[in-house]
């Protein structure tokens, strides 16, 4: 019976994820519009050009390219509101 009203709820909203990779302010991962990775702030995306926060899928995707020494573990921060 429960399950019945579960389908018509709205689906979870997709946890989103910020990578911070050093201490401080400029420590997270940042992918511009062209795929390049850099270091940048956490300030929302409003500026347009890059990304800094990321899907679980966007996630794996990155732990996939080369190159990339992050601790993945300690690195992820779950982003509560975009806002």
């Amino acid at each position: 019976m429960i399950e019945a009203f579960q389908n018509l709820l709205p689906p979870a909203p997709e946890k989103r994820y910020r990578i911070h990779v050093l201490d401080g302010r400029d420590g997270y991962l940042n992918v511009t519009d062209n795929d390049v990775l850099y270091l940048g702030d956490s300030i929302n995306q409003a500026q347009g050009g890059y990304k800094n926060v990321f899907s679980k899928d966007e996630v794996n995707k990155l732990k996939l390219r080369q190159g990339l020494n992050i601790d993945w573990d300690n690195a992820l921060e779950e982003v509560e509101d975009e806002d």
